[in-house]
């Protein structure tokens, strides 16, 4: 991907995709919350919405005017986007807020060949977690107040261990398991589910989160993982979660997307979700570099 093209594509209207660059066979799941809604309109409306498919709970870190939508198996197909789009559009009609809200994907597990994949997975989360949260900021690039409650960063919790002086392996990251309050965790069933710091009913952004968490999880078993490059990130540590500037990240956020998306119009819609806002600076930003 050259600067004209990410420059052009800047200007472009923003499009939903009819279809991912994901294998039909992959299955993953959705958990949307919402408040400052009613509980019973909004069952109602995703009742009717989905022909009873996906179906509507309470969810203990929300306020008592909140919900949380929560979908089938799905697949990446064009029924699918289009059904998950007419849901984010009755979301967006009752106007919720999401002060306290999440973004939520489920991925199986066994996507990840091996333990070795696993662990590959999981440095790269963390070893790109700032430039994650960056992204994950929502339409209205917020991170929520509660975010280091119910979707703290993993590296703070392996730094404050003290396991950055040696190798990573998966035993440092069994805090994972069966635990809601980071941004990652591996849960029951043997399921892999990602925790944005700020909730959206923007069903692009919707299939940006889809399309980044699953090129993850192929690149960790892809023979190009570049170890090096992670490991070098694992051995610095930094304070991202205190300070989100997006001229310090920018190369970064490149890089990752250079990293982890085989098709440039993945780039190119992630590089954009990042830049949301902060053109300007992306320009003069270029403007500097080769």
């Amino acid at each position: 991907m050259n600067k004209s093209t990410f420059l052009a594509f800047l200007e472009e209207p923003v499009l939903p995709r009819k279809r991912l660059e994901i294998p039909p066979a992959i299955n993953f799941g959705l958990e949307i919350e919402i408040e400052g809604v009613d509980f019973d309109t909004v069952k109602r409306l995703i009742r009717n919405t989905t022909k009873n498919t996906w179906h509507v709970e309470g969810e203990i870190s929300l306020s008592e005017k909140g919900a949380e939508v929560v979908s089938p198996v799905l697949q990446n197909r064009e029924a699918t986007w289009e059904l998950v789009k007419k849901v984010s559009k009755t979301l967006h009609f009752l106007k919720p807020i999401f002060e306290d809200c999440s973004f939520q994907v489920n991925y199986d597990m066994d996507i990840l060949k091996d333990e070795k994949s696993i662990l590959n997975f999981v440095k790269l989360f963390m070893a790109y977690e700032d430039v994650l949260y960056f992204f994950s900021r929502g339409k209205d690039e917020n991170i929520r107040k509660s975010a280091g409650l119910y979707a703290g960063p993993i590296a703070k919790k392996v730094y404050q261990n003290g396991n950055i002086e040696r190798d990573l392996s998966l035993s440092d990251f069994a805090f994972l398991k069966q635990n809601k309050f980071f941004a990652l965790s591996l849960k029951e069933k043997e399921i892999i589910e990602f925790r944005t710091p700020n909730g959206t009913d923007d069903f692009v952004l919707w299939q940006n989160y889809i399309m980044t968490f699953y090129s993850m999880l192929a690149y960790a078993n892809h023979a190009t993982y570049d170890i090096q490059k992670i490991n070098q990130y694992l051995k610095t540590p930094f304070s991202f979660y205190a300070n989100l500037e997006i001229e310090s990240l920018f190369a970064k956020i490149i890089e990752f997307a250079a990293m982890i998306f085989p098709s440039e119009l993945d780039q190119l819609y992630f590089l954009r979700q990042c830049t949301l806002g902060n053109r300007e600076e992306i320009k003069t930003y270029l403007k500097k570099v080769s």
